[in-house]
């Protein structure tokens, strides 16, 4: 009942990790993503470890060899040395050169990886996947190890208590958990996309079926046997058709996992199931430098992303060869790690049992105090201002449950009492890093309620993005909107949004003195118009007047200058570079500003769009007078004593704090 060694199966996983190797380089063709479902490697990996620690556990257990420890043992062997040396390796090039923050997050996140709850650090980090700021952390693809981890301890005790004590409902039992499982999924990929993608429930279905497949194959191999090779050859042309499609055509606007989820899955499944050396199809996967990229798979997934990091943190991962490059380099990393790293410490006559913990336990007390000791001594050297600053202040306003405010399609309320005045603050992340610190200094001071509606949504009702249907920001989500508003009454509506942005196309912002947001492609997908008789600027105007009807007063927040340029790291790069700055003038002797010139004919559009606006309960709020000075003709991105942006576009916790000043005054004025 031994399992025989399938080489397609390292096909299949050479073509997960390719997939998710050129998913997370970030490849254009003619400025069109390529392998846009390149993330689904990692399901691709989860199906294949369920039917391989299945298959072990089924047939050691039937054959009365399953011994807990030695199997416990042998995923060690096939995990921890390489994390370990990956970690290890990389402390001196992250600590060189990472800003405090990151340092410190770094450094937090190598604690979580090696206790294998990476998902659950990430998720509640808010952290989202795919997402700019994603790809600059260093460890966050070992979210998928440790839900393989955490799948494995899962599995092992479901499999040996069925087993042992109800081998005849093992079957049913993996069906109920693959369905409920997958019920989770479906129900939790709109309203909570990222708990759905990190955690380990909304996963189990997928390792079921590896398991269900193990099942199938060791009981019921027979019945398989009697297809025909035609069959065969056609199921397998159909598995293929269905990975490639899936990866090709899946991107970061799919719901995932989900049931769309199963197209993949179910190609995967059929390969596993059928496929064989006897049929012609069967060659693609076990093409030698296929399945050879599946042999250090793991190596090759785990060194990928750190470096990819760390270029892209010294900006050497913009252009194609760059890329390539790095690849290379991750593919000449996983090769020595194979071979030097995997495979010795998984042979025991090699390294036997006792040897093998306790180079384990010395790698881990080197990768804790090396964590421990080099972050508190880099730390020790940099102000204050900066090993605190908080580069997500639009996360940080949470419910009574913990579920983060923005990007909650069910809204926020903080409701003291139903008679008190509503303040409801529409928009999306412009919007939203306003919310804590307008929470904490004027709805928890005074009598008043707060409901928060920043769902990465920008007030265009009559347009959505572009092939993204099931986007939140929908037609619906603004009736939505609307209906609640018009349940309470005593309302005061605050909206704001990067409405330049939205404006020009979705065009990442060039300040034209050398600073350019991201890689200069679209942000966005294109708008589209789903009701042909709004224009762009007749959807807004109508949606605002919408809210006037509603409110008592609205405030509109016009747009705050973006800068082109990541404002901390480029203040933490002046730091490195200067012998005499030190903690009290570490910002006086720096000076970065942008042209106020490039941000007006940036915002023209959208100036334009809201002068037209015109109701009496309309209170205008312009930040461009607090951050830009029209006879210098320079907008500032920090004080003498704070940093006013968290990244190219974002306000700070001091710059949100600068702005909402005026906004509590004139609410303090309604009052």
């Amino acid at each position: 009942m031994k399992l025989n060694y399938r080489n397609e199966l390292d096909g299949l996983r050479g073509i997960a990790a390719i997939a998710a190797v050129v998913y997370h380089a970030k490849f254009y063709v003619n400025d069109i993503p390529i392998l846009t479902g390149g993330y689904l490697g990692v399901d691709i990996f989860f199906i294949l470890s369920g039917f391989l620690i299945s298959h072990i556990i089924y047939s050691e257990i039937i054959e009365k060899r399953f011994a807990l420890f030695n199997f416990i043992e042998r995923r060690v062997r096939r995990i921890l040395p390489t994390l370990l040396i990956v970690i290890i390796f990389s402390y001196p090039f992250f600590f060189l050169t990472m800003i405090p923050l990151d340092l410190n997050n770094y450094s937090k996140s190598i604690f979580y990886t090696l206790g294998f709850l990476s998902n659950t650090y990430f998720h509640y980090q808010g952290i989202e996947y795919g997402g700019i700021s994603s790809y600059l952390k260093p460890f966050l693809h070992t979210w998928s190890v440790a839900v393989e981890v955490q799948l494995y301890v899962i599995f092992t005790i479901v499999l040996f208590i069925t087993i042992k004590y109800f081998k005849k409902y093992l079957f049913l039992i993996l069906l109920i958990g693959c369905f409920v499982s997958l019920s989770i999924a479906e129900l939790h990929a709109k309203t909570h996309p990222s708990f759905n993608y990190y955690m380990v429930f909304a996963r189990v279905w997928e390792f079921s079926i590896g398991s269900i497949l193990a099942f199938t194959i060791i009981y019921k191999s027979k019945i398989i046997e009697k297809i025909s090779k035609n069959l065969k050859e056609l199921l397998i042309l159909v598995g293929l058709v269905l990975i490639i499609f899936s990866i090709v055509i899946f991107d970061s606007e799919t719901l995932h996992p989900s049931l769309i989820t199963l197209f993949p899955v179910l190609g995967v499944s059929i390969i596993i199931l059928i496929s064989n050396n006897n049929l012609i199809l069967n060659k693609i996967l076990i093409f030698k430098p296929l399945s050879y990229v599946g042999l250090i798979s793991y190596s090759f997934y785990l060194w990928h992303y750190p470096i990819f990091a760390f270029a892209r943190l010294n900006n050497v991962f913009d252009s194609f060869y760059q890329k390539i490059i790095c690849i290379l380099i991750s593919f000449l990393l996983s090769v020595v790690t194979y071979h030097l790293i995997e495979k010795i410490f998984r042979n025991k006559k090699l390294i036997n049992k006792k040897i093998f913990f306790i180079l384990m336990a010395s790698g881990l007390l080197i990768a804790f105090l090396c964590n421990y000791t080099l972050t508190k001594s880099h730390l020790k050297k940099m102000p204050n201002d900066l090993i605190n600053f908080d580069f997500r202040p639009w996360q940080t306003l949470r419910n009574k449950v913990n579920v983060n405010c923005h990007n909650n399609p069910n809204f926020c309320k903080f409701i003291k009492n139903k008679e008190y005045k509503n303040i409801y603050i529409i928009g999306d992340s412009h919007a939203a890093v306003l919310m804590d610190d307008l929470k904490k200094r004027y709805i928890d001071e005074t009598e008043t309620n707060l409901i928060t509606m920043t769902t990465g949504c920008f007030g265009l009702p009559g347009f959505q993005f572009r092939n993204s249907p099931d986007r939140v920001c929908t037609s619906e989500y603004y009736e939505r909107v609307i209906q609640t508003i018009k349940k309470s009454k005593n309302n005061t509506i605050i909206i704001g949004g990067r409405f330049p942005l939205y404006l020009s196309g979705g065009k990442y912002f060039n300040n034209k003195e050398g600073g350019i947001e991201g890689d200069g492609r679209n942000f966005f997908p294109p708008l589209e118009n789903i009701n042909n008789n709004l224009t762009v600027e007749e959807g807004y105007t109508k949606f605002t007047e919408d809210l006037l009807d509603l409110s008592d007063n609205l405030i509109l927040i016009y747009p705050v200058p973006e800068v082109g340029f990541n404002v901390p790291r480029k203040i933490y790069g002046s730091i490195e570079k200067s012998k005499n700055i030190n903690e009290k003038n570490i910002l006086k002797n720096i000076k970065l500003t942008t042209s106020y010139e490039v941000f007006m004919e940036r915002s023209f559009k959208t100036f334009k769009l809201f002068n037209k606006i015109d109701n009496k309960k309309l209170i205008r709020i312009y930040p461009h007078e607090i951050f830009c000075n029209e006879a210098s003709e320079r907008c500032i991105t920090h004080t003498k004593n704070e940093i006013l942006y968290s990244d190219d576009n974002h306000l700070s916790v001091s710059g949100a704090k600068m702005l909402n000043n005026i906004i509590i005054k004139e609410l303090k004025r309604l009052n």
